[in-house]
């Protein structure tokens, strides 16, 4: 469960809109830090899975099951140099990094991307978030648009090809 003041903090700053997909008096905060930490904890079970068999995967992909991909998917990464890299293709942007697709090597840009409820609720990020000044509130791209630049070691792809979903 996340820390309330993590989700009071997200919850001031998201699109307010998206409390229609929650039941009453809850907040899509909460929700999405949930799905944040699902998601840190099965990228540490591959940590944790690679440090025991002495072995790293070559790709982690995180793909939606109620998605039909229309186009290829980008190549899965290859070597040492790509595990500072997220491939993230475009996918109806909503000012940021996707959120519903990616491919990378296994390394330091995965486990950033995939550390960011650690790194809005563990090391309090979550009160350093941008306000968006339309007034609507950030959306969960913007927030991993700003998260992976809270790094100088990983680079984003956010080529057009492998997406899926209304371009």
């Amino acid at each position: 469960t996340p820390p309330p003041s993590c989700v009071a903090a997200l919850h001031a700053r998201y699109e307010q809109r998206m409390g229609k997909l929650v039941t009453q008096g809850d907040t899509y905060a909460a929700e999405l830090l949930s799905q944040l930490s699902y998601r840190e904890s099965v990228n540490g079970l591959r940590k944790e899975f690679e440090s025991k068999r002495g072995m790293r995967f070559d790709a982690a992909l995180m793909i939606r099951p109620d998605v039909e991909y229309a186009s290829p998917l980008p190549l899965l990464c290859g070597g040492e140099k790509e595990d500072n890299r997220v491939h993230a293709p475009a996918w109806s942007s909503f000012g940021g990094v996707n959120d519903r697709f990616l491919v990378s090597a296994a390394g330091r840009a995965l486990d950033h991307y995939m550390g960011l409820y650690s790194g809005l609720c563990r090391d309090g990020m979550v009160t350093k978030l941008p306000w968006r000044w339309s007034g609507k509130g950030l959306n969960t791209e913007r927030i991993y648009g700003w998260w992976m630049k809270q790094t100088s070691h990983t680079y984003i792809n956010l080529g057009r090809g492998g997406g899926g979903g209304g371009e």
